[in-house]
């Protein structure tokens, strides 16, 4: 799977998803970030299936 965006493009996903092996054919480095996703507040994922920003749905579909 590739996965390609305009700048700024976030996507959500396992941190090994990124680290799949494939062959560099530039003659440049390529660069990735993985930089850490800080709350803002306490972390509550129990309560209404609704309503949840994409970090916290995925966090519960994880651990269903």
């Amino acid at each position: 799977m590739y996965a390609t965006g305009k700048a700024g493009t976030v996507y959500l996903c396992h941190p090994f998803l990124v680290h799949s092996a494939q062959v560099h054919r530039g003659s440049t480095p390529k660069f990735m970030a993985q930089p850490p996703l800080l709350l803002k507040g306490e972390l509550s994922i129990s309560g209404s299936d609704t309503g949840y920003a994409p970090v916290k749905q995925a966090i519960r579909l994880g651990i269903d």
